[in-house]
C-alpha cells in the first residue's frame, strides 16, 4: 500500500493513497478505505478540540469508557496502551451493531497537547484485521505542525 502526506491543521498524518478524504460537522477528517458489501468502510477519523487545565488524559480515558459501555451494545475491550504520562492513551474495543449483528473493532488514540485534545478513531469490521497494520501507520505518522509565532 502506498501512502501520502496529508497536512491538516497543525498535524500531519500518512493516509493511503487510494482513500477518500472528507470532513464532517464533528471530525476535521475522515479517511475512508474501500466499500464493502456490510456497508461498514475501514476508516480513521480525527477530532481536534479545544480543552480547558481540567482536561486530563485519565478523565477522557474514564469518560469515553462509561460512555461505550452504555451505548454500545456487546461492547467488549480488547487492549489498552497507557502513556498517560507522555499525554497518549489508546484503547481498543469490540462491540456489536444491533441492525446486522456484524462485530465492529474500534482502536481510540487520545492525546492532550496543551490546551488541545485530539481524538484519533479507527473503525473496521472484526474479519478485516488486515487493516490493523494500515490503522497503526496512520496512528503513529501523526506529527504536529508546531506554527511560528507572528
Amino acid at each position: 500500500m502506498e501512502y501520502m502526506e496529508f497536512i491538516g491543521a497543525g498535524f500531519t498524518i500518512q493516509t493511503p493513497t487510494e482513500w477518500l478524504i472528507t470532513s464532517s460537522p464533528e471530525h476535521q477528517v475522515i479517511f475512508l478505505g474501500a466499500n464493502n458489501p456490510q456497508g461498514v468502510r475501514p476508516n480513521v477519523m480525527v477530532a481536534i478540540r479545544a480543552v480547558d487545565d481540567s482536561v486530563t488524559i485519565d478523565k477522557l480515558a474514564s469518560e469515553t469508557l462509561s460512555a461505550q459501555q452504555a451505548q454500545l451494545p456487546g461492547y467488549r475491550v480488547l487492549k489498552e496502551t497507557d502513556n498517560r504520562e507522555r499525554g497518549i492513551f489508546e484503547r481498543c474495543y469490540q462491540w456489536t451493531r444491533p441492525s446486522s449483528d456484524d462485530v465492529i473493532v474500534q482502536t481510540q488514540r487520545f492525546y492532550v497537547l496543551g490546551n488541545l485534545f485530539f481524538l484519533f478513531t479507527a473503525t473496521r469490521l472484526e474479519q478485516e484485521a488486515q487493516y490493523e497494520s494500515v490503522f497503526a501507520y496512520m496512528l503513529d505518522s501523526f506529527r504536529l505542525i508546531l506554527m511560528p509565532t507572528p
